[in-house]
């Protein structure tokens, strides 16, 4: 029988301690899985928001800022209102190089859950000028699953994007007729920003968004500046433009304050992340101490006999990759039945701005989504962690003479 024969067949030979090794073994893997991704998640985000944060101001009726703009759709009607009229107030200011005049109608609301994250959003329906580039919560022109884009030759016209999310929960497609507060529109493209909030919206445009809104007036407007450089120039031109009675505000100041929170949440992913490797590390050197203490008398047996050294480390350092690679196992199952869950969790556990204390617009969506070249390097780090850990006590167990190994009890 060959070494790694015989390291397979010990690996069950107690049952219950094998399954108890493999399953804090597969709890390790599992939260080093979900804390990557979650990682991930939080690096795109800081990416999306050092790409967008830069030139977007939001003008909105004064203090409406903190409560709407980037975070809230507000409801229909005149409620957080502003007349169109100051979008030709702020034509011609200098270095701008878009003006996004915005109404909004909110469809629902809030789900709240016992902890993290609302299960669900309410659907905003963003009424948006089509000849000018679309934002939909913070992101400028989102990427288009299907269907294609509103353009400026559907300025009058009944059309809508939708997102992602708004497609996928209400069974939505290209070419489906859809109704908000009387008024129905027909879908002819989806769009993906990547977050469940943003993707639970509809964009349509400015004059049908006035029609389900039932308002002629408008909830906000985007402006973006030409270059991050002219923000502070063009902040400043706008407020004396529209007045005291208008906040004029940078993504960038808001942004900010998210990105301290999410730095918070990636460090604590991070921590679990290092304490999950340190964790299935020493659950494999501890379960290797105690397997070669239990079989000292056998490794002399197998010296005794004339098993050379390098044929007993090869058995026993198989035997703990053999274990490693069972955990794998088990930790690719408990990540894909629980990894959203405790990603969800993980994200959701620090306020910030948004619904409910939680990122809103601007926080990551999460689902567990394993890559190939994840899940290959993960299986390597388990296996070599494995080796490595079987090793100090092997060499150890083997160095003893078979006389005295004979006599161990």
């Amino acid at each position: 029988m060959g070494a790694v024969q015989r390291a397979v067949l010990n690996v069950f030979r107690k049952p219950a301690r094998t399954a108890t090794v493999v399953v804090i073994i597969g709890i390790s893997i599992a939260i080093f899985l979900t804390m990557s991704v979650v990682s991930g998640s939080i690096s795109g985000r800081t990416n999306f928001l050092s790409a967008n944060a830069g030139t977007l101001i939001t003008i909105t009726p004064a203090g409406e800022s903190g409560g709407g703009g980037f975070f809230f759709g507000g409801g229909g009607g005149t409620q957080n209102s502003m007349s169109t009229g100051v979008v030709s107030e702020i034509q011609g200011t200098p270095s701008v190089s878009a003006i996004q005049p915005v109404v909004q109608y909110t469809n629902g609301n809030f789900t709240p859950s016992s902890s993290g994250p609302p299960t669900s959003f309410p659907t905003i329906v963003y009424g948006e000028d089509p000849g000018s580039p679309l934002v939909v919560g913070t992101d400028t022109n989102p990427t288009l699953e299907s269907g294609r884009a509103l353009n400026s030759g559907d300025s009058s016209a009944l059309v809508a994007e939708v997102g992602s999310t708004y497609a996928s929960d209400n069974s939505v497609s290209v070419g489906s007729a859809i109704e908000f507060n009387g008024t129905t529109v027909t879908v002819v493209g989806i769009f993906s920003t990547g977050e469940s909030f943003t993707d639970s919206s509809v964009v349509v445009p400015f004059a049908a968004g006035q029609k389900i809104a039932g308002t002629s007036d408008m909830r906000e407007i985007y402006v973006t500046a030409s270059d991050v450089g002219a923000v502070d120039s063009v902040v400043s031109s706008l407020q004396n433009e529209v007045g005291d009675g208008y906040d004029v505000v940078p993504l960038s100041s808001i942004a900010s304050e998210i990105q301290s929170s999410l730095d918070s949440i990636y460090d604590s992913s991070q921590t679990g992340l290092y304490l999950a490797l340190i964790t299935g590390a020493t659950v494999m050197v501890f379960v290797m101490v105690l397997a070669t203490r239990e079989r000292t008398k056998e490794i002399g047996v197998m010296k005794a006999i004339g098993f050379r050294n390098r044929t007993v480390v090869t058995q026993f350092v198989t035997e703990s990759m053999v274990f490693a690679a069972i955990g794998f196992g088990v930790g690719l199952v408990l990540a894909e039945v629980l990894g959203s869950t405790i990603g969800q969790l993980v994200l959701g556990q620090r306020g910030g701005p948004g619904p409910g204390g939680h990122f809103g617009a601007f926080g990551p969506s999460f689902a567990l989504s394993l890559s190939p070249e994840l899940v290959l390097s993960t299986l390597a780090l388990a296996v070599g962690l494995g080796a490595l850990g079987a090793l100090y006590p092997i060499i150890r167990a083997v160095r003893l003479r078979p006389a005295e190994a004979l006599r161990y009890e």
